[in-house]
């Protein structure tokens, strides 16, 4: 008898319609992480997702900004993972976007979990003390002159605005 390994296996039980990453886990005997993962890799479609499924698998604009900039291997990874996140807070911000900047701060929560999780307490506090700012200071956008400056310009008009009672 050939003996196939996990990987393989949970991509033919997938191909054979169980779709259920935790079902699929439970019967390999293995984490339900590792079965998306895995699924994932080999390009099937998972909607599974925990502290330890890979970043990179979501296909949103913001997941192709943010793919591998996580990193916490040692304090020097883990300091420039947070310069990468600190550029791209201040670019949405500047764009007055606050899912992207919400991408840049989840990804930080993810980094202190994570990192504490494989034992880098050191590495999870460089992520922490970002987003422990970010939380204390605010995110306030640029100030807005005008009540239109809430929609683009090329939205703009004046049937959109709420009458005054």
């Amino acid at each position: 008898m050939v003996k196939t390994n996990k990987k393989i296996r949970a991509i033919e039980l997938y191909d054979e319609g169980i779709t259920d990453v935790e079902q699929i886990a439970a019967r390999l005997r293995t984490s339900a992480s590792y079965v998306a993962n895995t699924l994932a890799a080999a390009g099937r479609t998972v909607g599974y997702h925990d502290l330890y499924t890979s970043t990179g698998l979501d296909r949103t604009r913001y997941a192709r900004l943010f793919n591998g900039v996580l990193r916490f291997k040692d304090m020097e990874a883990a300091r420039a993972s947070v310069d990468k996140l600190e550029e791209l807070y201040q670019m949405f911000r500047q764009d007055r976007d606050r899912r992207g900047m919400f991408h840049a701060e989840f990804l930080a929560l993810t980094g202190i979990h994570r990192a504490h999780g494989c034992g880098k307490h050191e590495e999870a506090k460089v992520f922490a003390r970002w987003l422990g700012d970010k939380l204390d200071h605010g995110d306030a956008f640029p100030p807005r002159a005008t009540l239109l400056d809430l929609w683009p310009e090329e939205q703009r008009s004046t049937e959109d605005l709420p009458l005054a009672a």
